[in-house]
C-alpha cells in the first residue's frame, strides 16, 4: 500500500481506551522513525480528504 493511503486511526471511546494511551500510541507512531516527519503530519489531515462532511462539520466548528 502507498503511503499516502495510510490514515490513522484510534478506537476512542471502547472501555480500553483512555486519553493516556491514545497519547503513548500517537507518541509512538511520530517517533517510530518509519515514517517521515512529512508522512506523519499527513496522517492527521488525510481522513479529512477521505470524507468531506467530517472535513465540513470541523470547519464549521472551528
Amino acid at each position: 500500500m502507498p503511503r499516502d493511503h495510510l490514515v490513522y486511526g484510534a478506537d476512542a471511546g471502547v472501555p480500553c481506551s483512555n486519553e493516556n494511551n491514545m497519547k503513548r500510541n500517537i507518541d509512538a507512531l511520530q517517533n517510530s522513525h518509519v515514517l517521515t516527519q512529512q508522512e506523519v503530519d499527513a496522517l492527521g489531515h488525510r481522513a479529512l480528504d477521505l470524507f468531506p462532511a467530517a472535513h465540513d462539520a470541523t470547519a464549521a466548528a472551528a
